[in-house]
């Protein structure tokens, strides 16, 4: 297939979009042709750096691939941090949000006479006096307001009071009156299929969103029938909440008539910045958006979200300040949300435990506006089969918004597939481990026959194995029964696109007189120690020393786009960048360490550029590194502080994944279904890590996630109404303490093959930790009982159920 061209107006258009840039993140290899586009522009207008100025990665580093605690803690430990809901601005209001009742409906009329009236408020937003002209939406297909009068799912905002607290605004939505016209609704992917099903969407094509085009290699049909061991399985997961610590909130004040400034908590602040700019028609220079603390994202919170436009609006209509922050029902009902998959694979497999034939189909929860909901990605990575055909089918329902939730799909997807590799590996007679390590595909991407950037597959699987102990706990389903207790063991693997290397990517890094550096990039504070990880790169390629070196970050007033926290990209993308920026600087201090200055006309050191280095502060020679001197001293001779520069763009012709593998063990009560994880060993492939003790936690809380998707995390609707039943933490089943191994046995184990392209080796880490854990422990659960769970999440019914259909129990 010929390549697609892009006019350089094109490429720059792409670059200064944000829907693009998360598009790129989280499925690269859906836009690679725009990818290699604007990459290939970039870099013949990029200035390159001085020759002498090494970027390869050294054999040995003196601050990356240590342990650091992380600089951000501090102040959050004490409570000193401020979060968006945290900011308190003179004379600012307070916003309440209604939300509607129906899962699909029309209001007819809405009465807002008695919430106007009531002594302390301000302003009442609703579909007859919300911004519908220009750019005033805040998404379609179909179209969406800022407050909305066609519903489409339960929970959706549908007015929005200002008041002088917070007291006053909830009282006054108790004051609106609405006139329903309720419409059928569902929420059941399975139901919306169905031929009876109403037409949700009013688009005739059976709730569905136009289908994905198959991607094909060989010929499956004749591979499969020709295989002498088949099988086919479908998986099914189900709709999830992020529950973040911090809901949706944003302050927002106009500054005067055309310049606004937002406090948000987001993952993305030049985000925030672009959509409000778009709203309301004004130029970005006009708009600052600023994200001090963001108190989890993973994936929610990628732009301007709804709590921000109302915020936007309610503050332009009354001239102050407006702080809208969702409750915790309205951020499960309303926020983005992982989507629910049916996935349906089949195989064909030689009597020696080839894969030869692969086909699997998705169907996913496009929900009531149509997000992607794909599941497919993963099943395309890690296996090799030279026949396959993978397909995507979103479908519409009246679930809230779908969207990313740490590794967008691939925790689905690697449901499925793991659980069905298992399932392969036993029809074939092999130990799931072996089957494993003979499929895989560790040198290319076979979509686009490029070369992996880095693979350690392999080593996660046999370091996982070995940890566990695989060789001497593993045995035949049910064969560790002991009582009322049953002892299972099992695994998965998972490859995913996340953690490779994205657009845009520009920081700046600068020195002052005293010698303390500033590492000055975009890429949002989360929570996950990003910022840390930056101030390492930088002063490890500076030569500088940690305690000189702070960074910056969330406030588009002040740093440069180094790209959204989201897509793993974070280490591996802003990484390369602040990477360069230190590079260039470090160029410009040997340039002027050794120029001859001062009246004596001597240089501060004797020789080249080329023949000096840097290290813990100084400049010094490398023939003879007594010979040095302080880099604040090269500073203070130029007179002022010295700034760095730098970009970076995707190497042209390699391919990039994260690999990673986790193995569980349990124990399963035939009397009560209860589970038990007594173990859980998480390998990943990270590449380098920079931070050790900054990726062992990602890897803890990534693996965390994913155990509570295999053991009870569901938002449940109630049938007839298809709202949230449990739209809160005290319903919705996050995993605690107490279902998680004890410390000693959840460990984490870091896979270092190094990074072709990545910043001293690395590459992204945060989201592949979360796909093994639920398939790992539905494995484990059918080797201790012999029941497959093909349906996520595992509880104590579906175990139950299994038992009395295997005569366990009675």
């Amino acid at each position: 297939m010929a390549k697609k061209k892009l006019s350089e107006k094109e490429i720059l258009a792409l670059l200064d979009d944000p829907q693009f840039h998360l598009a790129v993140a989280e499925y690269p290899t859906e836009h690679q042709d725009e990818i290699d586009a604007i990459d290939e522009y970039i870099r013949r207008v990029t200035p390159s750096l001085a020759p002498w100025v090494s970027a390869s990665n050294p054999a040995e580093t003196r601050i990356v691939g240590k342990r650091v605690k992380r600089v951000e803690d501090p102040v959050r430990l004490t409570g000193q941090a401020m979060y968006a809901t945290d900011v308190s601005l003179p004379g600012m209001l307070h916003a309440a949000i209604l939300r509607s009742p129906h899962a699909r409906a029309r209001i007819e009329d809405i009465d807002t006479s008695a919430a106007e009236a009531l002594p302390g408020v301000r302003a009442v937003l609703t579909y007859k006096n919300v911004p519908t002209e220009g750019g005033a939406k805040t998404g379609s297909n179909p179209d969406r307001y800022a407050v909305q009068r066609d519903v489409n799912f339960a929970g959706e905002e549908v007015a929005a009071v200002a008041a002088e607290d917070a007291h006053t605004a909830r009282e006054a939505l108790d004051l609106i009156k609405i006139k329903w016209n309720v419409l059928p609704s569902i929420t059941d992917m399975k139901e919306a299929l169905l031929a009876s099903a109403p037409d949700l969407a009013g688009t005739r094509t059976g709730n569905k969103t136009p289908a994905s085009a198959p991607t094909k290699r060989g010929d499956f049909a004749a591979a499969y029938a020709s295989a002498p061991i088949k099988h086919e399985g479908t998986y099914t997961t189900t709709t999830l909440q992020h529950a973040t610590l911090e809901p949706y909130a944003t302050v927002v004040r106009w500054d005067a008539p055309d310049h606004v400034t937002a406090w948000a908590s987001t993952q993305y602040a030049p985000g925030i910045r672009s959509g409000l700019a778009g709203y309301f028609g004004l130029p970005r220079a006009r708009v600052r958006a600023i994200a001090e603390n963001t108190g989890g994202g993973f994936g929610s919170k990628t732009g301007a979200n709804r709590d921000a436009i109302i915020a936007a609006v309610l503050s332009k209509m009354t001239l102050r300040p407006v702080k809208v922050a969702f409750d915790r029902p309205g951020n499960f009902k309303a926020a983005t949300h992982r989507f629910a998959d049916i996935l349906t694979l089949k195989a064909g497999v030689t009597s020696d435990g080839r894969l030869v034939a692969y086909e699997g189909f998705n169907y996913g929860d496009a929900a009531a506006y149509r997000g992607g909901a794909s599941a497919i990605v993963p099943l395309q990575r890690l296996y090799r089969a030279d026949n396959a055909t993978f397909t995507y089918q979103g479908v519409i329902t009246n679930r809230p918004p779908s969207g990313a939730q740490r590794c967008v799909g691939d925790p689905q997807g690697t449901w499925a597939q793991e659980i069905f590799i298992d399932e392969l590996a036993e029809k074939a007679g092999m130990d799931p481990v072996a089957f494993r390590l003979k499929n895989f595909e560790t040198k290319i991407d076979q979509d686009t026959k490029r070369t992996w950037a880095s693979c350690g597959i392999v080593e996660c699987v046999e370091q996982g194995a070995k940890a566990i102990g695989w060789q001497q706990k593993w045995h035949k389903p049910g064969a560790a029964i002991r009582g009322s207790k049953a002892h299972g063991i099992g695994m998965a693997a998972h490859a995913c696109a996340h953690g490779a290397m994205s657009l845009p990517m520009s920081s700046v890094v600068r020195i002052d007189q005293a010698g303390a550096i500033d590492i000055n990039q975009g890429l949002t504070e989360i929570g996950g120690g990003q910022s840390t990880t930056m101030m390492m790169i930088a002063t490890e390629t500076v030569g500088a020393s940690l305690k000189d070196a702070y960074p910056t970050w969330g406030d588009t007033g002040f740093v440069s786009d180094t790209g959204g926290t989201w897509g793993s990209r974070g280490t591996i993308s802003a990484g390369s960048a602040v990477r360069n920026a230190a590079l260039d600087l470090k160029a410009q201090l040997l340039v002027e360490a050794t120029k001859p200055r001062g009246s004596s006309n001597k240089p501060l050191l004797e020789g080249k550029p080329e023949d000096l280095d840097t290290a813990d502060g100084y400049a010094f020679l490398k023939a003879d590194p007594s010979k040095r001197v302080a880099l604040k001293d090269i500073v203070s001779a130029t007179g002022s502080p010295m700034m760095g520069r730098g970009t970076h763009v995707v190497p042209a012709g390699v391919a990039m994944s994260v690999f990673a593998a986790g193995f569980a063990e349990v124990e399963v009560d035939l009397d009560t279904g209860e589970i038990t994880l007594l173990r859980y060993i998480a390998t990943d492939d990270l590449g380098k890590a920079i931070n050790v003790l900054g990726a062992e936690q990602q890897i803890e809380g990534g693996a965390s996630m994913g155990i509570g998707m295999a053991l009870g995390e569901e938002l449940k609707f109630d049938g007839p109404g298809n709202f949230p039943v449990n739209a809160n933490w005290e319903n919705y089943a996050m995993p605690t303490a107490l279902d998680h191994p004890r410390w000693a046995d959840f460990r984490p184990i870091l896979v270092e093959p190094g990074d072709a392209i990545g910043p001293y080796g690395a590459k992204g880490l945060a989201e592949p930790p979360t796909a093994p854990p639920p398939p790992a422990i539905a494995n484990a659960v059918y080797n201790a009982i012999g029941v497959r769970i093909h349906d996520a999440p595992i509880t104590s019914d579906k175990i139950l159920a299994g038992i009395k259909e295997k005569g366990l129990r009675a």
